[in-house]
């Protein structure tokens, strides 16, 4: 039969013991703590423009504050006409900002917009393209018409003046930066987002660049429903 233990040596292991049980209750908290913290981050979609919290009411839109306080901008359409940004609510819109040299996203957007609209059928004469240049010193209303000119007359182009699409690409979050290439060209980096608008103008969604079919087909049925 073993020794019983003297009191001292039996508190103090009961002590250890204690302590060693509270190290690990701490280091467990931490890291569930970590977990916490990281996970909204991990979670967070790359392509949608970043919204605060309390940006909008909970049944609103989350992207509703998008596109706020730009009504006055003015733009030229690819007709000619001179435009404020407010007067293009009335219909349901697909907004994205890209310029004509681009080599494949604004292609590629418009081409499968353009594939949607076919798919949608007759649903389509209610939703409107609107396509906002980032390049205005390059592409001038007659650019842009030569360039939406076989996709039918739900798209339209935009160019005005440089102050004035920063100033409304700022209200979406839609941001740009400039790359020099060999002699005087250059390209130009851009976000890829497509922006839903209903007819009031609101944000209701966004597409990422190069979304399946079925969501592209999904969020437009739900848009042009509003």
């Amino acid at each position: 039969m073993a020794a019983a233990m003297p009191d001292t040596e039996a508190s103090s292991t009961r002590a250890r013991a204690v302590w060693r049980g509270g190290m690990i209750a701490l280091a467990l908290a931490g890291v569930v703590g970590i977990a916490l913290a990281v996970a909204p981050l991990v979670a967070r979609p790359t392509e949608a423009p970043a919204v605060a919290a309390d940006a909008a009411p909970p049944s609103a839109s989350p992207y509703a504050r998008l596109g706020r306080g730009v009504d006055d901008v003015r733009l030229t359409a690819s007709d000619g006409r001179a435009v404020q940004w407010g007067d293009l609510k009335g219909q349901p819109r697909a907004v994205f900002f890209g310029f004509t040299h681009c080599p494949e996203v604004c292609p590629t957007t418009i081409a499968e917009l353009s594939a949607a609209m076919a798919r949608l059928g007759p649903h389509a004469d209610a939703l409107r393209v609107d396509f906002v240049t980032f390049d205005p010193e390059r592409d001038t209303p007659e650019v842009l018409g030569d360039y939406l000119s076989g996709f039918g007359p739900g798209f339209r182009g935009y160019s005005g003046e440089a102050a004035a699409i920063d100033r409304l690409a700022k209200a979406y979050r839609a941001a740009q930066s400039r790359t020099p290439l060999d002699g005087d060209d250059y390209t130009i980096d851009h976000t890829t987002t497509v922006y839903l608008l209903d007819p009031s103008g609101a944000v209701m969604d966004i597409l990422a660049y190069q979304s399946a079919p079925e969501v592209v087909d999904e969020k437009l049925a739900r848009l042009l429903a509003q």
